[in-house]
């Protein structure tokens, strides 16, 4: 997902909710426990997941593909919601069948 995707997919959610940004967010919050921005960064990740465990793209390649603007800034928010870094969370999902990244 590019950054103009995002932005975009961002305003379809708001705009077809046929609520205000504000008063989507604050029942996104409500319902999910999260912002509606988070739950698109956990999509995002969610995707880099995928690929890092079922093919073997370089991580840059992943980072671009699933929306961000750099590898590192990538890397950044995998670790933040996951705990572990793209290449070891590669290397260990391949040794072990069971998920690894429960947050969010």
């Amino acid at each position: 997902m590019s950054m103009l995707v995002k932005a975009f997919a961002y305003g379809i959610v708001v705009e077809r909710s046929f609520l205000s940004q504000r008063q989507l967010e604050r029942l996104f919050q409500h319902y999910l426990g999260r912002s509606l921005k988070a739950e698109l960064l956990r999509i995002q990740i969610e995707k880099a997941q995928q690929l890092l465990a079922e093919t073997d793209l370089p991580v840059k390649t992943i980072a671009i593909r699933t929306g961000f603007r750099s590898e590192q800034y990538f890397s950044e928010a995998f670790f933040r919601q996951c705990g572990l870094r793209p290449t070891v969370y590669r290397q260990h999902h391949r040794a072990s069948t069971e998920p690894l990244c429960s947050r969010g």
